[in-house]
């Protein structure tokens, strides 16, 4: 059994946590998503595709993981960081506050990251690219409710000066 040290455990549990969400965060959301909403956010359409745009952006930018993971792990997670890419664009302009989905997005790659440790030594000896349609059809699963709530939140939100 590995035993890890205290910082290095710290290290593990804060760069998700802290490091990748706020990162992403700032870029997704705080820049990219701010610059679609200036050009085009100033209707309730206009709101809605520019945050269609960063959070397929922000799914997209998953395609790095290829160079460490299977196809069948990175497509799904390209579905579903997407599809919460847009619930936490809904987070961001309905609580007009960064902090929050850096909160949430922090939130989630720590339970991922736990998840993993968990389940992925026995995953990986049995994943291969033969599963694929089973991994995008779980992911739709996951991806599903994240699409739903971020498509409710967005009905609300108001075009006020993008």
């Amino acid at each position: 059994m590995v035993s890890p040290r205290p910082l290095t455990l710290l290290i593990v549990v804060l760069h998700p946590l802290i490091g990748t969400a706020v990162l992403e965060e700032v870029l997704v959301r705080g820049l990219l998503l701010k610059l679609l909403l200036t050009k085009m956010g100033g209707t309730q359409k206009g709101i809605v595709n520019a945050c269609l745009i960063a959070s397929l952006i922000f799914g997209l930018a998953h395609i790095v993981n290829l160079t460490h993971m299977g196809v069948a792990s990175v497509i799904p997670q390209i579905m579903y960081a997407t599809a919460i890419g847009l619930f936490f664009a809904a987070l961001y302009l309905r609580t007009k506050r960064l902090w929050v989905p850096i909160l949430l997005h922090g939130l989630f790659n720590l339970a991922t990251q736990i998840f993993d440790a968990i389940t992925l030594p026995s995953a990986i000896q049995s994943q291969s690219d033969t599963n694929l349609i089973g991994a995008i059809i779980g992911a739709c699963v996951v991806a599903f409710p994240f699409l739903l709530a971020g498509g409710i939140l967005l009905r609300k939100v108001e075009p006020d000066g993008y």
